[in-house]
């Protein structure tokens, strides 16, 4: 043990601070051109991306909100590109919401695209989602979010798994228990109008959009 754990530096010995981006992360400004990343795979195939920064979501109900935004979310693109535009494109919303940092994470936007769609798909996502902010979240659109939601928690019960994890989390986080007693409760009281609120958080103006491309 000695030449293995007792050889490591206790943290006060070490002499070089931690940088303070490593522990206030700050979600860079938004900017309309996109940052392009290369990758080296299939030279048909592009991977687009927009971020939508989420400041605040000290809340786990906050937190439980926009999970359900982003499953909206997934439904309206799924709608637009696969069903009126024949596309074989499978977008899909997703959350980072790191309880560890509740002033840092955000709302985004994956998918596999054609190079030469990258633009326009561009374009295409971020009109789907501006309706969301300006007519709101439809009660047919909700149902078809939330009902699978639902449907999980009960499997969930079923899942030693899913209680596993419970027991783990709250050796050290206690009100994670209050968490797991809530959720049915919560997302079962959720409406339309609620997730509509959430939607705010997708402004053009702070989005951040990348473009991972083919190299060459």
């Amino acid at each position: 043990m000695a030449s293995t754990f007792g050889s490591i530096p206790r943290v006060s010995d070490i002499d070089e601070a931690i940088p303070e981006t490593a522990t206030n992360r700050q979600f860079p400004d938004g900017r309309l051109r996109p940052y392009v990343i290369t990758h080296a795979g299939e030279p048909d195939t592009a991977l687009l991306r927009i971020y939508w920064p989420i400041d605040n979501h000290e809340d786990i109900n906050t937190d439980r909100k926009f999970r359900v935004l982003s499953q909206v979310l997934t439904l309206e693109l799924n709608e637009v590109l696969r069903e009126k535009e024949g596309a074989t494109y499978s977008p899909s919303a997703f959350t980072s919401l790191p309880d560890t940092d509740p002033d840092y994470g955000y709302l985004a936007v994956s998918m596999e695209v054609s190079p030469d769609e990258l633009d326009r798909l561009t374009q295409l996502i971020e009109s789907v989602a501006d309706k969301l902010v300006v007519g709101g979240v439809d009660s047919d659109t909700f149902d078809r979010a939330i009902t699978p939601t639902l449907e999980n928690l009960e499997t969930s019960l079923e899942n030693n798994g899913y209680w596993l994890n419970v027991i783990d989390e709250a050796q050290g986080r206690p009100e994670t228990l209050d968490w797991h007693r809530t959720r049915g409760e919560v997302y079962s009281s959720m409406t339309a109008e609620n997730i509509s609120v959430m939607a705010n958080v997708i402004n053009p103006d702070r989005a951040i959009r990348v473009h991972v491309v083919p190299e060459g």
